[in-house]
């Protein structure tokens, strides 16, 4: 009877379909289960429970366990483990916790300490509290795991593998990334051995180990092993499949932190229909991948589209909140910084800080790390908006709480020292910033990898640069960028920032040529690292722009644009150089290339910019249209001096003289107006009234602005504004024509309008 009733009460909580196929197991095992009774009931129960997958109500059913099996706790123990993974698969590993540890207390007491039930325990046991973010009891209970399996089965085994694979989750849930990597690597060479190469806990493990990778900046590395893992799955599992999706996320993320926003943003929407069609609209992975896909779309620029994306995934995130308040904290915060982007939100984004952070401090289930990350997240966005007292406030008490916790998290305590530093390196407090840097750099110091190390002696080095003592930094970036020298090509991003700084130093004492030989050498065929060195041509462009060597500068913003075609900035600053360089022809196509790329886009400045080196030149048709468009936008969304003078020059160039007199006026009577803008409104001005034969007015604009070029701009070492005297260049030689033309007969009516 007492089995009778231990079948019913979990029958109850599996369901009727599920206890028919129990039912017909029970009836081909007739003969067997009457020599040992007992045990036979516990192995289908177990097997029915592994079948079902679902959660059941244990309290009665654990008691009912005891009883029923109470000569038998071994049985126990092998069922109480089924249970508690199941709540574990189920996201609840607050109900996991009691049933594995009362299974470990059987095991022990039964089967003694090396027993492989026992160390299965320990690994369960390991991940569950590891979910309850106390990661250091995590750690101890994974080495435990993998201790027994090593005594029982030797240094080389399928267990041993996998106690290994978790005690490298244990290490990375506690930030200790380069440990989780060693034990990864380990664990991966071992299962590559035992297995094969097709294996799919070698994918799991290679998507384990590309996440400690990731953390680490490793980012070349992390993208080939998660590639090696996602071709695993598929091979075994096709497309539609759970853990397809969490790597599709993964990889996601990896290409977004390289900058291939194109390429993260294919597989945050791959991986958002795939759980889209395996789990429940709310699910909280369906929300995950909304939340990347927002994150992306973000970085893209596309604000109405992440926000969107980044509301629905709150509002799944808040319908889940009692099981995962930090996953509902992580929602808030990632919308917060979609609208933080958007100066007409930032309000609701202070707001969304706010509450994260108070989430933080009442949830129990946030750890002392996941409250000062919502602390830093709020003291950020206060700091931005020149907040400063509040936000130094939070910086410190998130270092306190990373200096009472540093002990278990030596990186991530160097990050918080470095945060309150860099907070005070741009309030200009260098003196109270540098001795944090160099805490930071003694701290990092102690046996940390290149490409960690490197960050702090950099940070130092900007300290030092931002007093202006150039001599004391300039060693210090020749010392990040060495401790990075053999990494590996796919780490370039990491030594590219390096070198950006080093040459940021050699240009500002005026060390151009090393700065231009540095650079050069990364560029070299054995150096060259695809779409990474798309800034290091940027820069090397701009370094030969600034100094006037424009065929040069020409060739290397054309080469970086050619790679990557979404960088703004440099197509902005490749235009007025292809009309310098008399390159019409690919002016034009630069042109098309730009209004198709830009056309869509709601932000002021790049609206402006992309418009102004469109209108360079007399344009006429689609083009003409398209940039008069976006001009619109520009003015519309943000009127400044520039915004004004690109929509004079929009409409001079559509003939509509009398109204670009008006915007060239405007921007022109704008009290803090830069000399290279006022250069550009000037001459663009006077060729305006010199449509509309206004000879003297025409002549007075014109003057100004060419007094503003012959004064104002360089004569040699034009800088990082070289594209802005450049243009005014190019008017200057259009309205210097115009000035030599016959006067014009009087416009027609229709372009006074």
């Amino acid at each position: 009877m007492a089995v009778s009733a231990l079948l019913a009460s979990l029958i109850a909580g599996l369901g009727v379909s599920t206890w028919l196929v129990f039912k017909e197991r029970e009836a081909r095992r007739a003969t067997r289960l009457e020599a040992n009774k007992s045990q036979e009931v516990a192995q289908a129960l177990k097997e029915m429970l592994q079948s079902a997958r679902t959660s059941v109500a244990l309290g009665s059913e654990t008691t009912l366990l005891r009883d029923v099996l109470k000569n038998q706790p071994a049985v126990q123990a092998d069922l109480l483990e089924t249970i508690g993974m199941i709540h574990n698969e189920a996201g609840d590993p607050v109900h996991a916790e009691p049933v594995l540890r009362e299974a470990l207390r059987l095991g022990r007491a039964e089967r003694g300490e090396a027993s492989v039930l026992v160390a299965r325990l320990f690994r369960e046991l390991g991940q569950t509290v590891s979910a309850l973010r106390r990661h250091s009891e995590a750690e101890g209970l994974s080495r435990s795991s993998v201790a027994i399996c090593q005594k029982l089965f030797g240094n080389e085994h399928v267990e041993v593998c996998k106690s290994l694979t978790v005690l490298g989750m244990a290490l990375g849930e506690a930030r200790k990334f380069h440990d989780a990597e060693e034990v990864f690597e380990e664990a991966l060479l071992m299962a590559r051995k035992l297995r094969g190469s097709k294996d799919l806990e070698i994918a799991d493990c290679l998507c384990e180990l590309g996440g400690a990778l990731r953390h680490q900046g490793k980012l070349g590395e992390a993208e080939m092993r998660l590639q090696e893992a996602l071709m695993i799955q598929r091979e075994r599992w096709g497309n539609d499949h759970a853990k397809v999706a969490t790597t599709l996320d993964s990889l996601a993320g990896v290409f977004e932190d390289q900058g291939k926003y194109q390429q993260a943003e294919g597989l945050f929407r791959e991986a958002l229909a795939t759980r889209s069609k395996l789990l429940p609209g709310g699910h909280p992975d369906v929300a995950k991948s909304r939340g990347g896909l927002a994150g992306v779309l973000q970085r893209e620029g596309r604000y109405t589209e992440a926000e969107a994306l980044g509301r629905e995934a709150l509002a799944s995130a808040r319908s889940f909140s009692s099981n995962d308040p930090p996953a509902l904290e992580a929602g808030i915060v990632e919308l917060a910084e979609i609208l933080d982007d958007q100066p007409s939100k930032r309000a609701e984004a202070e707001a969304l800080y706010r509450e994260a952070l108070e989430s933080a401090r009442q949830s129990g289930g946030s750890d002392a790390w996941t409250l000062e990350k919502r602390m830093v997240a709020l003291a950020g966005y206060l700091g931005r908006r020149n907040e400063a007292a509040e936000a130094e406030r939070l910086y410190r008490d998130a270092l306190a709480i990373a200096r009472k916790c540093g002990t278990a998290d030596p990186p991530a305590l160097e990050a918080r020292i470095g945060s309150l530093a860099d907070f005070l390196r741009y309030q200009h407090r260098y003196a109270e910033a540098e001795p944090l840097y160099r805490e930071a750099l003694a701290s990092s110091g102690k046996g940390g990898p290149a490409l960690i190390l490197a960050t702090p002696i950099e940070d130092l080095a900007d300290c030092l640069r931002g007093r202006h003592e150039l001599v004391q930094s300039e060693p210090l970036y020749r010392e990040a960028l060495a401790r990075e020298g053999d990494l590996a090509a796919s780490d370039a991003s990491k030594r590219e920032l390096r070198l950006k700084e080093l040459v940021s130093v050699f240009q500002r004492e005026g060390k151009l040529d090393l700065a231009e030989e540095l650079l050069t050498r990364a560029l070299s065929p054995a150096g060259r690292g695809g779409l990474q060195s798309v800034g290091l041509l940027s820069l090397r462009g701009r370094l030969r722009a600034g100094q006037g060597r424009w065929q040069e500068a020409a060739a290397d913003l054309s080469k970086a644009v050619e790679l990557c075609p979404d960088d703004y900035w440099t197509s902005f600053q490749l235009a007025p150089l292809l009309v310098e360089t008399a390159k019409d022809q690919e002016y034009r196509r630069h042109r098309e290339a730009m209004l198709d790329r830009f056309r869509g886009t709601r932000e002021s400045a790049l609206a402006e910019r992309t418009a102004r080196v469109c209108l360079l030149v007399p344009v006429t048709g689609a083009d003409l249209m398209q940039a008069g468009k976006l001009a619109d936008v520009a003015v519309n969304l943000d009127a400044n001096e520039w915004s004004e003078t690109v929509s004079g020059l929009a409409e001079y160039r559509e003939g509509h003289y009398t109204m670009a007199v008006g915007s060239l006026r405007r921007a022109l009577a704008r009290p803090q107006i830069e000399g290279r803008c006022a250069a550009s409104a000037y001459l663009v001005l006077a060729l305006a009234l010199n449509r509309l034969n206004q000879e003297d007015e025409s002549r007075l604009a014109f003057d100004q602005g060419k007094v503003m070029i012959n004064t104002r701009m360089p004569k040699s070492n034009f800088g990082e504004a070289f594209q802005d005297w450049l243009i005014a260049r190019i008017f200057l030689r259009e309205a210097t024509d115009a000035m030599l033309r016959p006067v014009s007969p009087p416009a027609s009516l229709a372009n006074q309008h």
